[in-house]
């Protein structure tokens, strides 16, 4: 069958199943639903969002089937948390309170690895119970007819997480068939044109950006983010410090409740929300209102320094939520400086002169990491009988798309970047990790992975194992100090770096990377 052939049966074939199936939208995020499920048809659509992120879709069947698409990456303990939140008001005027914890752990158990965008999750809560499935997959299952009610009513009752809107339907209830059949001609129409004039998108694209408010604490994944000097808009401007002043961070055993801190920046960046299953209800700071703290250490820069301290009741909500005796938050003010500094395990210059700026990270203003090495390293650490682990444990604030050709490692050999069309950045050095990555985010428990895989192949001679780059904006290619950058964005590369380009080609052509230097 010739080329031409073959796209019009395709497209006749697509209009074909546009009339006999059509699907409804979610207008905010583009997520489509099928018209039914189990033979049950959809009933409403919703979206369930915080704040700017739009964080689900959100799909009614019948009366019991509830279908969550996800639009952004959350991790298990987030999106557990969320839902418990929800359901627990529900359960305790239901008299199933008792339930509510289990709730959260058959939540947990059925996301090993989060739930990242693009995931389907199907609860039904027929029969009695409440049945979830992820991808398909039949996962879990919770019984009682008291909690099912009470999950029923976090999409349908007068206080829903989100307002569930009714699928466009005709006075008989049917979709119009006139409809119908205009979606199938547009469908066909839009497939013929789609495969006769494009071709597949080479681009390099970023899949992901993460904010880190407190540091050490978890990640807030963003649709967009403001660029700056030191970092993004948001990022690193927060720590909690201990009783003597010193830099709290969750490498430390007793220290690895901060993981679980979730903080979420207001689009101002004014206020921020902080929320633990440990806490008893969610913490909100007015970062507009702050005080002098005393002096205080980072783990990664030398002397001490003043920040703002966010005041007593943020310490005792902090204190509860970590067990981290005489803690408190504190952040960057009005006369915050501090420069990145030249590690002497990897040997770099700073760029721009050594003129770079960076927040209360530990090293560099951002950090970027490539889909297609986490999926190289997971397929080693698989092959020695390890599990895999997630982009988490590396957090970046920049991920690069593995549907996008690009070769594992191949970031190292950036010397420059264009992101968006408009800022620049400098891929300055490899970021070398820490026992921080070796922590489960979820359950906290701790082992040699993924440092022991990443030992024998990507040590460097100095002892650093390498995953991700560090990146510094150029200031010149942002407008009065910053830039927007998007999720989807495309990245070009202006620059490479000569060394390590060969070095990576001579490790690609022998089929694996040697230790770099």
């Amino acid at each position: 069958m010739t080329p031409l052939r073959l796209y019009l049966f395709a497209a006749t074939l697509l209009w074909s199943l546009a009339l006999s199936s059509a699907v409804s939208v979610e207008p905010r995020t583009g997520i489509e639903f099928e018209d039914k499920l189990n033979r049950a048809k959809l009933e409403k659509v919703g979206l369930r969002s915080k704040g700017p992120i739009k964080v689900y879709a959100v799909g009614q069947y019948g009366k019991s089937i509830f279908v969550l698409k996800m639009a952004y990456s959350v991790n298990a303990e987030k999106l557990s948390g969320a839902l418990m939140d929800a359901l627990k008001p529900r359960c305790e005027e239901l008299g199933c309170g008792d339930q509510v914890e289990e709730f959260k752990a058959f939540v947990m158990d059925a996301l090993p690895n989060g739930a990242k965008q693009g995931t389907q999750l199907v609860f039904n809560t027929a029969g009695g119970k409440v049945t979830l499935s992820v991808n398909g997959k039949p996962a879990s299952k919770i019984s009682g007819k008291a909690v099912a009610k009470a999950f029923t009513g976090i999409y349908t009752d007068a206080n829903a997480v989100c307002k569930m809107k009714p699928v466009q339907t005709d006075d008989s209830g049917e979709r119009d068939p006139e409809m119908m059949a205009t979606l199938g001609v547009m469908a066909a129409t839009t497939l013929v044109i789609f495969l006769l004039v494009t071709k597949p998108d080479p681009a390099i694209k970023v899949s992901e950006l993460n904010i880190y408010p407190v540091k050490s604490c978890a990640e807030q994944s963003v649709s967009e983010a403001t660029v700056t000097p030191r970092g993004f808009a948001g990022d690193r401007i927060a720590m909690v410090v201990d009783a003597n002043g010193k830099c709290c961070t969750s490498r430390d055993k007793d220290k690895a409740k901060l993981f679980h801190i979730h903080a979420d920046l207001d689009v101002d960046n004014d206020n921020l929300t902080l929320t633990a299953a440990s806490a008893y209800y969610p913490l909100e700071v007015d970062l507009q209102k702050s005080a002098p703290s005393g002096k205080v250490t980072h783990n990664e820069a030398p002397g001490e320094m003043q920040l703002a301290d966010y005041g007593n009741v943020a310490a005792a909500w902090l204190e509860i939520a970590t067990g981290i005796a005489g803690c408190r938050l504190t952040g960057i003010g009005e006369d915050y400086q501090r420069k990145v500094m030249v590690n002497a395990s990897q040997g770099d210059a700073v760029p721009n002169n050594g003129d770079a700026p960076v927040s209360l990270a530990d090293e560099a203003p951002f950090l970027l990491t490539n889909e297609a090495s986490l999926d190289d390293l997971n397929s080693r650490m698989v092959a020695r009988g390890k599990s895999p682990v997630d982009m988490r444990r590396f957090r970046p604030n920049i991920v690069v798309s593995s549907g996008s050709g690009l070769s594992a490692w191949e970031e190292d050999t950036w010397s420059k970047i264009r992101i968006g069309g408009t800022v620049e950045f400098f891929v300055w050095q490899r970021c070398g990790r820490c026992t921080m990555t070796t922590i489960d985010r979820d359950t906290l428990d701790r082992s040699g992975e993924p440092l022991a895989t990443l030992n024998t192949f990507r040590e460097s001679v100095k002892g650093q194992r390498n995953f991700g780059m560090h990146l510094v904006p150029d200031p010149s290619t942002l407008v009065d100090g910053k830039a927007e950058i998007h999720a989807g964005d495309k990245i070009e590369v202006l620059e490479y770096n000569k060394a390590r380009q060969t070095e990576w080609q001579e490790n690609k052509d022998n089929g694996g990377m040697a230790p770099t230097e």
